[in-house]
């Protein structure tokens, strides 16, 4: 908007929810992001490469991925909102892929998808800005 390009979904890729504590970060682009809108719901695909990686955090066990899908209503100037989250993976635990089912007002809607992760300690997700991260990683039309 600053270039004076004018908003776009397109435009969102990449948007970190906290510059401190980036989902490049923690991920360094080590993921996949697949999508398919059928029947008002999205199947939501995730791969990963590498386990997140925090800096200084030996206390982490583990991590929990999340899904935030926003569904914009622009002609009535409001948004939906979705959140999916995967249960806590361990370190020790094998790359698998995630999958998430996602209810959608309609296939036709535009949506924002954003990619979280939260560390873990004892199977639990720490619910603290140091061990999070979350950015836009797809939107619709894309």
């Amino acid at each position: 908007m600053k270039e004076g390009k004018g908003f776009s979904l397109p435009s969102l890729i990449k948007l970190e929810c906290s510059r401190q504590y980036s989902l490049d970060k923690v991920l360094h682009n080590q993921f996949s992001v697949e999508t398919n809108a059928q029947r008002k719901k999205m199947q939501v695909t995730i791969d990963l490469y590498q386990h997140p990686q925090w800096r200084k955090k030996e206390y982490l066990e583990g991590y929990q991925l999340s899904v935030v899908v926003v569904f914009p209503d622009f002609k009535q100037d409001r948004c939906k909102k979705v959140v999916l989250r995967a249960p806590v993976t361990s370190f020790n635990d094998d790359l698998k892929h995630f999958h998430f089912e996602v209810p959608m007002p309609s296939t036709s809607a535009p949506w924002i998808l954003f990619l979280g992760v939260a560390g873990a300690v004892k199977g639990v997700a720490k619910d603290v800005p140091t061990t999070k991260a979350m950015a836009v990683v797809k939107v619709s039309g894309m």
